[in-house]
């Protein structure tokens, strides 16, 4: 099921690219003048339902929202961008995650691939620990495409993190261990 909804994304975003990159007249030469190019302002969310159990126990409420904000400069005259980017994430009551970092971009047109680099933290409520830390690596690939006037702009991309957890309430775990994760991800944003 898991790589059925995985190509299923990855169509969405290809088909979703066709058409941004026509009506754009995206080209290797010209391609300064898309929605890419300059000061970029992006919120990106990605929201759903868990019922994970475990003996049980039911281990959170039900909802999960991933919400992300970024603030990068692109030159696409030279086919990169630079920023930096704030995650949070909750997983019903029971657990909050954060994230911070920077974004290296490599842009084509409308076409772009984001290397995140950052530290995590993790706070749960009701369990034996209050706070897990780490460090947090995520790629993303999608399309861009202008919704106003190149001034306001939407991101279709697959997005892929992990997640290293290293330190448990402030001391170093004995067992320290990565958690992987793929999802979709929907942005809207400003170009300035």
């Amino acid at each position: 099921m898991r790589a059925f909804i995985k190509i299923v994304l990855a169509a969405c975003v290809v088909f979703a690219a066709a058409p941004v990159a026509s009506a754009q007249d995206i080209s290797a030469t010209g391609s300064t003048g898309s929605v890419g190019n300059g000061l970029l302002i992006s919120g990106h969310a990605f929201f759903y339902s868990d019922s994970s159990s475990l003996g049980g126990a039911v281990l959170n409420d039900g909802s999960s929202s991933f919400l992300r904000g970024d603030v990068q400069y692109n030159w696409q005259e030279y086919f990169v961008g630079v920023g930096g980017f704030y995650e949070r994430d909750s997983f019903g009551e029971g657990q909050t995650d954060s994230a911070f970092g920077a974004i290296i971009e490599i842009v084509f047109g409308s076409f772009f691939i984001k290397m995140m680099p950052g530290f995590m933290e993790q706070n749960f409520v009701e369990r034996s620990f209050a706070k897990r830390s780490g460090s947090f690596l995520g790629f993303e690939g999608g399309v861009r495409g202008s919704l106003y006037d190149k001034l306001v702009f939407y991101e279709v991309a697959l997005h892929r993190r992990t997640q290293s957890i290293t330190q448990e309430d402030s001391r170093d775990m004995a067992d320290p261990f990565s958690k992987t994760e793929m999802m979709p991800m929907l942005g809207v944003g400003i170009s300035l």
